[in-house]
């Protein structure tokens, strides 16, 4: 939930993570699928669009996270004697994919044991976008780094969460001009 919450990843591409994706010295990781649910199991598969693939920088404390992870992963692959797992988000005691429902479940889980309903895969990514717009970073790297495949999608869908720019771009530009006639 942290990784998503955190990077505003899709649930399918932080399931299809491996760890050869992720690099924890220079806090990237790369999105080169999405893990998927079909009639023959679950796999990966590409992104719909060229922008899905793309690379993610990671903030200090999700790659903390992330470490505590792999080292917690490879504790238990040596306490059962097997390798450990090269995907970041396994099975229990498994190194096969995860099925999305079994995070979702979770998901449910974390929720009702903090009495936060409503909270979801999709609501965590959206939060991710919304606060990083309110902090005022910039409209285009959010939008590449929710792989969407143009800015304007992310201006649609993310236009909501921009109460008063009207206002502080109305400001600014009066400010500037005023500027401009006193010099």
């Amino acid at each position: 939930m942290h990784l998503i919450a955190y990077t505003g990843l899709r649930r399918g591409e932080a399931l299809g993570l491996k760890w050869e994706y992720v690099d924890l010295d220079n806090q990237t990781l790369r999105i080169v699928g999405s893990l998927v649910s079909t009639s023959q199991g679950v796999r990966l598969e590409p992104p719909k669009t060229v922008s899905g693939e793309r690379i993610v920088d990671l903030d200090d404390d999700t790659v903390a996270v992330l470490r505590q992870h792999q080292e917690k992963q490879v504790a238990t692959a040596r306490q059962f004697g097997v390798p450990a797992p090269d995907i970041l988000f396994t099975r229990k005691f498994s190194r096969d994919w995860s099925h999305p429902n079994t995070l979702v479940r979770s998901l449910e889980r974390l929720r009702n044991k903090a009495g936060c309903s409503g909270v979801t895969f999709r609501s965590l990514r959206h939060f991710h976008a919304s606060v990083a717009l309110q902090t005022g970073q910039n409209i285009v790297v959010i939008s590449k780094r929710l792989g969407h495949s143009n800015v304007s999608i992310t201006s649609d869908i993310y236009a909501h969460s921009l109460p008063g720019w009207q206002r502080e771009a109305a400001q600014a530009f009066a400010e500037e001009l005023k500027r401009n006639r006193e010099s």
